[in-house]
């Protein structure tokens, strides 16, 4: 009899003990909670957190970002007219309901020698898969008399899925480069490349992001302002070159191909 109680007691320790484990278990945060909470001290709506791929969260809160400046999305009316999202207007033809286009702004803090830094993030998500599945270029344009690009600080992801849509997806593929195939004064571009080659993609989102930082001279005055502009072309015909003109304070497409576009413009503040 002393036996069974033995027994019984140490089944009903086990119990506890994995009862204890499994509830400090679904307590614990997970990777992207960690995320999600880091993105909220930067002070980054909660909208947006909701609206990031993990892959955005991660990269951004690995650079190690001091405070988010602000960021714009594009807005088209059904008419397909232009309309205003926080004081900018959007160009372009590619509906709201298909792409969403976004750029933001972090402030990064200062370099060894003194220089401010910001980091600017370019961001696509195409809510209703596009006929045309080639590569788009997309990139930024900043002001080239105050700024200068960060070597070694480029970095384009994509994120995309075969068999699922942005809601449903469980098995998202993701490559990664730094690689730059776009450049000229005050700007860089990147590729949205949209699987659409033998097995097509069901689910294509991506972001490029580069650090700028300011040049030989250049003091930022206290409550001053400056301006990025981010442009994403989407090619939609097979013949011809693509390419990303950086000419005056516009980024803008400069191949042979026909394209449907967006862009946007952020003013931030120091």
């Amino acid at each position: 009899m002393r036996n069974v109680k033995f027994v019984i007691a140490a089944l009903l320790l086990s119990v506890s003990m994995v009862m204890l484990t499994d509830k400090e278990a679904s307590a614990a945060p997970t990777i992207e909670g960690t995320y999600d909470l880091k993105l909220e001290e930067l002070g980054v709506p909660e909208e947006l957190i909701n609206d990031m791929s993990f892959s955005k969260k991660e990269h951004i809160v690995n650079s190690n970002p001091k405070k988010y400046l602000g960021g714009e999305k594009g807005i088209l009316s059904t008419s397909g007219e232009s309309q205003q999202d926080g004081g900018i207007s959007t160009m372009g033809l590619i509906p709201a309901d298909d792409m969403e286009f976004r750029v933001d702004v972090f402030s990064n803090g200062y370099t060894s020698d003194g220089r401010d830094m910001y980091m600017v993030v370019v961001g696509y998500t195409w809510l209703q898969e596009p006929v045309w599945k080639l590569q788009d270029p997309f990139g930024v344009k900043w002001d080239d008399s105050k700024f200068r690009y960060q070597d070694n600080s480029s970095f384009n992801k994509i994120d995309y899925c075969y068999g699922g849509s942005l809601q449903t997806c469980n098995d998202w593929y993701t490559e990664t480069s730094e690689i730059y195939p776009y450049s000229g004064d005050g700007g860089l571009g990147w590729n949205a490349d949209l699987k659409g080659h033998a097995t097509l993609a069901t689910a294509n989102s991506g972001f490029g992001s580069l650090i700028l930082e300011t040049k030989d001279g250049v003091s930022l005055p206290s409550g001053g302002s400056s301006q990025v502009h981010a442009y994403y072309a989407h090619v939609i015909d097979s013949f011809g070159s693509i390419g990303l003109d950086f000419k005056g304070v516009n980024v803008t497409f400069s191949g042979s191909r026909t394209v449907d576009d967006r862009a946007l413009t952020k003013t931030f503040y120091y």
